[in-house]
């Protein structure tokens, strides 16, 4: 049987054709889109859209008075899991339990500043974290935030927008005083 005969370039542009060659300068018509993961945004006025924006102020109230306890610096904290210092835009707001259920989500003992190591790709460092937990609030808050864990609970837009307002007077009292706030007497 004959071998066939062609130029490198001819040779190139069939295997281009074919799809043997990954670098093909094949043109596409519409131009690929970047995958992201798009969020809907919840309607102004809504207990979702009032949420979200508790949660906003909670977290940032919850890693401001841990960065304040762990260094006494509003800009850098420990991670409770870890023991490592980051700046506070590194860290996060991590449950103790997870699932984020509404009973215990805006508890300030239940939530304590992770990194993203430990928070989502440690999945919490549950172990570390409940070893955390018992020697700061000790075995009678655990039982009773894991006994709240299973209450259910829902919030009213008004209710989320007053406790945004109590979170809101703690920031600034702690940017004030360069203390943690004190929680109250439960």
């Amino acid at each position: 049987m004959p071998l066939l005969r062609m130029s490198e370039s001819a040779f190139a542009k069939l295997k281009a054709k074919s799809g043997m060659v990954r670098n093909s300068t094949i043109k596409r018509k519409t131009p690929l889109k970047a995958k992201t993961k798009l969020r809907k945004k919840a309607k102004a006025g809504t207990v979702s859209a009032a949420k979200a924006e508790a949660w906003r102020i909670f977290s940032r109230m919850i890693r401001m008075r841990d960065c304040l306890k762990t260094t006494g610096d509003p800009g850098r904290g420990r991670c409770v899991t870890c023991g490592r210092a980051y700046a506070f835009k590194d860290l996060q707001a991590g449950h103790w339990l997870g699932g984020r259920r509404n009973s215990v989500l805006f508890d300030d003992r239940h939530v304590h500043c992770q990194c993203f190591g430990c928070n989502v790709r440690g999945s919490g460092k549950g172990p570390e974290y409940t070893e955390f937990m018992e020697g700061t609030y000790g075995k009678e808050v655990m039982a009773e935030i894991r006994a709240k864990n299973k209450e259910r609970r829902q919030f009213g837009v008004v209710e989320l927008q007053e406790m945004q307002a109590r979170w809101m007077d703690n920031i600034v009292t702690m940017m004030k005083t360069g203390r943690p706030y004190q929680n109250p007497v439960r």
